[in-house]
């Protein structure tokens, strides 16, 4: 499901709905992922994405889920420096705004309010013109 439009690159997200998955297994597969999709891409360059942080107070399951989210994030930030590859860090950007992650992130302690979202869109706008 990766059409050739001739993109320049390409922003790879996921990890919140992993759960309790291990970071040392689960970096082979991500890895796998994104080599699949540049394969497809020839001309697209990979940005990974560091997924905003949990509302611990709003997350019943964040000391166990949480724990796992934060190691598979650094394992992501790791991954891309190896591999030379993008990495667009969303989870300091959440915890550097000022407004705190009561006002980002929404009741359910994981999914971002409009202002979490907006907040994320201009970090990605910054990273593709290079202001990141």
């Amino acid at each position: 499901m990766t059409p050739d439009y001739g993109q320049e690159l390409v922003f790879f997200n996921t990890s919140h709905n992993d759960g309790e998955a291990s970071p040392g297994k689960w970096t082979t597969p991500y890895k796998a992922w994104v080599t699949a999709v540049l394969a497809r891409l020839v001309l697209a360059s990979p940005a990974l994405v560091g997924q905003n942080p949990h509302d611990p107070t709003r997350w019943g399951a964040v000391s166990r889920q949480g724990d796992a989210y934060r190691a598979r994030f650094r394992q992501v930030a790791a991954l891309a420096a190896r591999q030379g590859w993008g990495f667009l860090d969303l989870y300091q950007a959440f915890l550097d705004d000022p407004r705190g992650l009561q006002v980002l992130v929404s009741q359910d302690g994981l999914h971002p309010y409009p202002a979490g979202y907006i907040l994320g869109g201009e970090r990605a706008i910054a990273f593709v013109i290079g202001e990141s």
